[in-house]
């Protein structure tokens, strides 16, 4: 799945260096279960990607956050939205 969602990656990364614009947040490998979630920072947001495999269910999920890096003016906090989500899949 990491492999998959990389390739991905590389695609829309400036000059293919996801090493350079990736963030790997963390993987979890438990029984029957993948999880991983990477960040990608632009100059005035924040991306949030996170997958899962669920292998006993047979069920895959693909979702995004994005988040402000800076605050609006006249704003103390900083904006964010969910991005649509679905199965782990390029169109999603």
């Amino acid at each position: 799945m990491r492999e998959q969602l990389t390739k991905w990656l590389k695609e829309i990364c400036r000059w293919g260096r996801d090493d350079y614009f990736l963030y790997w947040a963390g993987e979890d490998s438990s029984p029957g279960e993948y999880l991983a979630m990477v960040n990608i920072y632009t100059h005035n947001n924040q991306y949030r990607i996170t997958a899962k495999n669920h292998k006993k269910e047979g069920r895959t999920y693909l979702g995004c956050t994005v988040s402000c890096r800076k605050p609006r003016a006249g704003e103390e906090w900083t904006r964010g939205n969910d991005l649509p989500d679905g199965n782990f899949s390029q169109e999603t």
